[in-house]
This record gives structure tokens, sequence and C-alpha cells, in this order.
């Protein structure tokens, strides 16, 4: 069972995520075409990210189709209240998976108790829910940690593969893989390093390796440590260019066709000749065939003539249809921009009444968090076009708006018309 696929991040403090706007955060998660973000809603006993309006921020991605599970740490002192602190945030946000993060703590002697009674009340607070483990990479190298505990009420395991301080991605998920492998059959979500420490950096190279290997393996997605370490480094730009589109959801079965209403088979009439007619026949012909009609033949023997009917005047020549346009949605731009081409939107008019275009968000945004359309794209558009400040032309949008609701455009040049 896995509802993630294709590239995902861990966010940690989320107002180290673009400031945790969540219009910015959603727009930059679609920039990306991240499949899944894992935000961090809970501490122990203590809820986390109170600073932010998760949410507002959950809500913002899932409209972009992006899925968004919370997470949480645990110290197993607690394991009850923790994992009613985590059902309360579940919620609370409107998450729709969830993550243990659970680690040296657990290590200890006797914590594998802790470590049931917290996974069997969260499961009975949200049974329904996916829920993954997220913990060291190598099991053979932390035996004291409780893994069966954890993962016999989950659905997913998710180990930590952080090269930190090397450069060696691959080798350490393949090692990573074979032992949970040994440990599990639950689908398996990796989540490598996207960030620095201690003059080491993880660099763009080592995040694609990471994800090819992962694809190669054919594992359902991948995940990255963490969206407010990386949006800042070169692994951002590395992991959004990384082709890996999320699977799009199943679609629900369709409803079995209904049975056909059985065709009523006509009874055919009963003809009876004139000369044969007769009262008590016919009472017994509708007693015996109820559904029947009788018809008596009757044979006259006059000649009756009836008038030819007048022809009927030659009716008005009906109009020529008048030509309907096509419907809005009928009107496409395929989009030609190298690398990619910008929304737009209209920020004021100029002194002579002509709109001034903008770069959606902004001009001066990052390029990944720009709505941006890559080439080959077919874009729904109003066909009249608009001529803006310094006689450029654009084509309106219909079939995508803005964070609030704003007009968006595509400038001419970075398309061509298939009307």
């Amino acid at each position: 069972m896995s509802l993630l696929s294709g590239k995902g991040y861990f966010m940690w403090k989320a107002i180290n995520c673009n400031a945790g706007r969540p219009q910015e955060i959603a727009a930059a998660a679609y920039a990306a075409d991240l499949g899944h973000v894992l935000i961090k809603i809970a501490d122990g006993v203590l809820g986390y990210n109170q600073s932010v309006n998760v949410p507002a921020i959950v809500e913002a991605l899932q409209a972009y189709g992006i899925e968004v599970w919370g997470w949480q740490y645990i110290y197993g002192q607690s394991p009850s209240v923790e994992a009613q602190v985590a059902i309360r945030e579940i919620l609370r946000t409107g998450v729709t998976g969830f993550v243990v993060n659970a680690e040296r703590e657990f290590k200890a002697p006797g914590m594998a108790t802790a470590a049931i009674a917290y996974m069997s009340a969260l499961r009975s607070g949200v049974s329904d829910l996916p829920i993954a483990l997220s913990t060291y990479r190598f099991p053979s190298l932390h035996p004291q940690f409780p893994y069966a505990a954890f993962l016999a009420r989950c659905n997913l395991a998710m180990p930590q593969v952080y090269w930190l301080y090397s450069h060696d991605p691959v080798q350490q998920l393949t090692r990573s893989l074979a032992e949970y492998r040994r440990l599990t059959s639950l689908p398996i979500i990796p989540t490598g390093a996207a960030w620095k420490q201690n003059g080491w950096q993880s660099t763009p190279a080592d995040c694609n390796a990471f994800l090819q290997a992962a694809q190669s393996a054919g594992l359902p997605a991948a995940n990255f440590w963490s969206w407010d370490a990386s949006q800042n480094l070169p692994t951002w730009d590395a992991i959004a260019a990384y082709d890996w589109p999320p699977e799009p959801a199943p679609l629900p079965p369709s409803p079995p066709e209904p049975e056909p209403e059985p065709v009523p088979v006509p009874v055919p009439p009963i003809v009876i000749p004139e000369e044969d007619m007769n009262i008590e026949q016919i009472k017994a012909l509708q007693e015996e065939f109820p559904e029947a009609a009788i018809i008596i033949n009757i044979n006259f023997s006059a000649e009756v003539s009836v008038p030819e009917p007048e022809p009927a005047p030659d009716p008005e020549p009906e109009p020529e249809p008048t030509p309907q346009p096509p419907a809005p949605s009928a009107y496409l731009v395929r989009v030609t921009a190298d690398p990619r081409a910008n929304a737009r939107f209209t920020k004021a008019n100029n002194a002579v009444g002509l709109p001034i275009m903008q770069i959606y968000p902004s001009d001066s945004s990052l390029t990944s968090q720009r709505i941006q359309f890559t080439v080959g794209d077919l874009l729904p558009v109003d066909p009249k076009g608009l001529r803006a400040d310094g006689g450029e032309d654009y084509f309106k949008l219909t079939g995508k708006r803005g964070r609030d609701g704003e007009t968006l455009y595509i400038r001419d040049d970075d398309c061509i018309k298939t009307w």
C-alpha cells in the first residue's frame, strides 16, 4: 500500500520554508513537480509548527494535487499521550497520511513495550490512515531498535539513507534496501540527503544518482531531508529538474451497468372473418387471450372512393445555420519557449491604458517558485489576445488561476496558436 509517488520533501520548520506562506509553498512544490510533502505536526507530547497555518498549507498543496502527510518525532516516555497528540494534529491539519520518526530513545532496554503501546493507540485512533516508520538506514547497525514493534502496524518503511560526509548514495541505498527487505515486505520509500553540515554538502550529482537508483529499484517514491535546508542550495534545482512525475490517483471503479428492463413481447391480434363472427366465440377468446386484440375482418362489397388529399404547400426553405465558434476550451496554444515559459498577470496600466505584465508570482522570485509551462504543453486560452505595455501580445489562460484567483497570461512569443 502506498499513496505516495514521485519526489517529496520532509518539511521541518515550516516558517523557514517560503516564510510559511501557504500559497508560495504550494507554488514552489508545484514548480518542482513534487508528488508529496511531509510536514512536522507534532514533537513528543506537543504540537509543532504552531507559528504557521499548517491546515492552510495542507489545503494549498492539496489544491495542486500534491499529497500531504504529517510527521512526529517520538520519545517513548508517554507513548499513549504522544499518540493522542498525533491523532489530534492529524485531524486538525487534514493530512492524509502519517510518518512516525523514532530513533535513539527506542534503543534503550524495554522500549519495545513503549513502541507497541504508541502504535496500538495511534492505529486505533486513525485506523484507515496510511502510516510509515522513518528511522535508521542500516538495521544491522542498530539491533537494539524495535523495528518489528513499529512495522507490525505500519504500511510503509522510510529508511533515512543519509550519506553524510560521503558521496556514495547508490551504494548506501542498495545496502539499505537489502537490509529492510530482510525485515519486512512493506513498500519502501527512502529519504535522501539534500543539506550541508560542517563543511560537507550534498551535491546535485548525489541527489540525481539517489533518485535514479530509487527509480531503477522499482520504488514508488523517494523523499529528501529537508525542504527548509535545501531550498537555497543547488540540490533544490537539481531535484526539481529530475523527471519523476507523481502517478495520478487511480479513478474509482465504475458502478456496474444496471440490468436492462425486460422488453415485453407484443401479443399478435386475433383476426376473425365476418362470416365466422360469433359472440360466444369472441367471449371465449377474450378469456383465453386477455391481452390480445380481436379484429373482425369485414368485407365491404361496395367500393368506396376516397378523395385525394390536397397537396400541402411547399414549406419555407430553412435558413442556413450560422456557424458557431468552437467552445473556449477548443482554443489551445502550444508552449514553445525554452526552457520554460513563465505565467504572467496584469499588475497595473501605463499612462495610455495598456496593461503592464509581470511574471507570476513576481519577477524577483526564484525561477523554481514561479508558475511555468513546459515546452509542448497545450494550454486553453481566450483567442482574442491582449496587447500589453511594450507592444507585446498575450493570451489569457482559461484553465489556470493564480493563488488568489488572479487571471494568468502567456506571452504570444512563448507559444503558437493551434486554431
